[in-house]
């Protein structure tokens, strides 16, 4: 069980503030620091955590690190933190690293001692959780495709800032759908088992002002899922997203905004209700991670680098 006392964020980006309230709304005592660069679009410091500066935030021991910097830079941040050891505990946002990172990083997870967390928020949702249960129980019989969607118009995620100089639209920050979007390619790796890409196109078809691809098509075989298809963009309106598999007897069908999941067969539709609010998976993942004895098959990390080796024979 990790110690619940101080924790040291990387990076104050969106992302890294949400974890952070979100740990504090449920462990109120912790203590926060961070350090940044302030080379992004969020110059203010929320309330509640202190920012250090770099010599002093690696020399302060921490009982968990959460690396929330742009994703080029993760996996250099693990390799300091494992260089100079001020903490046990890593919490890494996804991507964990970048496709031409993945030999030393798997190199490294070999030898180091750090207990390792993946941000891949999406295994954590109730829905996931459902469709688990449904694989397990085995009443649809055999699965025979999925299909999993992620789409929305990028240039308006983050109002405060021109998504221009984001790193998801750079390609030297490790941007691209593929990488930004890569929960709905995880989330396949995790439910289906090892798989081999059989089909895929990713190009930038819309938002001709960023260097990376804005659009990705993959047909996969898993060995659970004959086929899976996952398609990603960055510049559909309104927002969709959705995950469907199909089974011998019946359907499996969640769409991300409703607080449902149907299950469908030739003349029934039930509906499962499901806790759906904007922060219950990241709630759900941040008390797993906080229990006595973490469950690390949700933080598995083989389907982590399956994901990293489609999206380099992609690229």
């Amino acid at each position: 069980m990790i110690k619940l006392k101080i924790i040291g964020i990387i990076g104050l980006g969106s992302i890294g503030r949400r974890h952070a309230k979100i740990i504090k709304s449920i462990y109120p005592n912790v203590s926060f620091f961070a350090y940044r660069t302030q080379k992004g679009s969020l110059l203010d410091t929320p309330e509640n955590i202190q920012v250090l500066d770099k010599n002093i935030f690696f020399n302060k021991f921490f009982d968990l690190i959460i690396i929330s910097n742009p994703s080029s830079l993760h996996f250099s941040t693990l390799k300091l933190i494992n260089k100079i050891g001020n903490t046990k505990a890593v919490f890494i946002e996804k991507p964990f690293c970048l496709p031409n990172e993945i030999i030393e990083c798997k190199n490294l997870l070999k030898k180091t001692k750090l207990q390792i967390f993946t941000g891949n928020c999406l295994r954590f949702h109730p829905a996931i959780f459902e469709i688990k249960k449904i694989i397990k129980s085995h009443k649809l019989g055999k699965i025979l495709e999925s299909y999993a969607h992620f789409g929305s118009y990028m240039p308006n995620w983050h109002p405060y800032e021109n998504y221009k100089n984001s790193y998801k639209s750079r390609k030297n920050l490790g941007g691209g759908v593929l990488l930004t979007s890569i929960h709905e390619i995880d989330i396949t790796y995790h439910l289906f088992g090892q798989g081999e890409l059989i089909g895929s196109y990713a190009k930038n078809i819309f938002l001709h002002d960023i260097d990376v691809e804005d659009t990705a098509h993959l047909l996969i075989e898993h060995k659970k899922c004959p086929i899976s298809n996952i398609s990603l963009n960055f510049f559909q309106r309104p927002y969709r997203r959705y995950f469907e598999v199909i089974f011998e007897k019946g359907t499996f069908v969640w769409f991300y905004k409703d607080n449902f999941i149907r299950i469908l067969t030739d003349d029934t539709e039930k509906k499962i209700k499901i806790d759906n609010k904007s922060d219950s998976m990241y709630i759900i993942m941040w008390k797993e991670i906080f229990k006595k004895k973490p469950n690390f098959s949700l933080f598995e990390l083989n389907s982590v680098f399956n994901s990293l080796e489609v999206i380099k024979a992609v690229l």
